[in-house]
């Protein structure tokens, strides 16, 4: 990986408690009360109307987990936003590795497993200012959250605490992300994702298993996951033996 040159990002910006923290970005952008957008970073201590893919909700109680979000600049190819998802999953992945969770994987195309429970997702949306399109990503992560709070969620989720047994300030996970974030962006800027396609691959789960692929519940697609291209896409092997690039949908594993 190439060595980061700067920091991209500016102070954080906390609230004891917002909506959605990719909402306020893209409303202080938008309106122009941001006089440099590119680097801006929300982080709410609560957060209250979060929002996945799909709309599907992510609230937030402080202390238990960090919401945030980052702004960054994007390259004038508008398909490149699906890569800054997939950037911001390398970053955070190598960033919860370095914190000693060694198991965890990028999930495409917008969450983090341990042992194929989430611990993260990630949001990017886009917001124009000035003339100029901006990527607004939104990540949230289970931090210090316990058995008995993760059960609630409808799906098998984890946390950094049930992963190291150590409770965390959310405000030092922000900065250690951060770091990474910085080094990723550097070379998505520069190289579109092609530049970050092998890191992601290595940190990729299910590779090579059977998965379906569903579109509002509903199976479209199944064969074996063999990767993902230059442009993000997941790289399907259909039972035919086709190759089949998917640009949308949820991915289940057959495992």
């Amino acid at each position: 990986m190439k060595k980061r040159t700067q920091n991209r990002f500016q102070k954080p910006l906390w609230f004891d408690e917002l909506d959605s923290t990719n909402t306020y970005l893209k409303e202080k952008i938008s309106s122009g009360l941001l006089s440099c957008p590119a680097g801006a970073v929300a982080a709410a201590k609560r957060q209250l109307k979060g929002r996945g893919r799909k709309e599907r909700v992510w609230n937030s109680i402080e202390g238990e987990n960090l919401t945030f979000s980052f702004a960054s600049k994007i390259r004038d190819e508008r398909r490149d936003i699906s890569g800054i998802t997939l950037a911001a999953g390398v970053a955070v992945c190598e960033a919860l590795r370095g914190m000693g969770i060694e198991r965890a994987e990028i999930k495409w195309p917008n969450d983090i497993l341990c042992g194929g429970k989430k611990i993260c997702g990630i949001l990017c949306e886009t917001a124009d200012f000035a003339g100029q399109t901006l990527a607004v990503c939104g990540i949230g992560l289970n931090v210090n959250m316990t058995d008995s709070q993760l059960a609630k969620i409808d799906k098998p989720a984890s946390s950094v605490y049930l992963e190291t047994g150590i409770c965390y300030r959310p405000e030092d996970i922000l900065n250690t992300i951060l770091e990474k974030m910085s080094s990723w962006l550097e070379i998505w800027l520069n190289e579109g994702f092609s530049g970050i396609k092998k890191r992601w691959e290595e940190l990729a789960f299910g590779k090579g298993l059977e998965i379906e692929i569903t579109e509002n519940g509903q199976a479209v697609q199944t064969g074996i996951f063999r990767g993902i291209s230059n442009e993000g896409a997941l790289v399907l092997e259909r039972r035919d033996n086709k190759i089949e690039k998917i640009y949308t949908g949820d991915v289940n594993w057959k495992i």
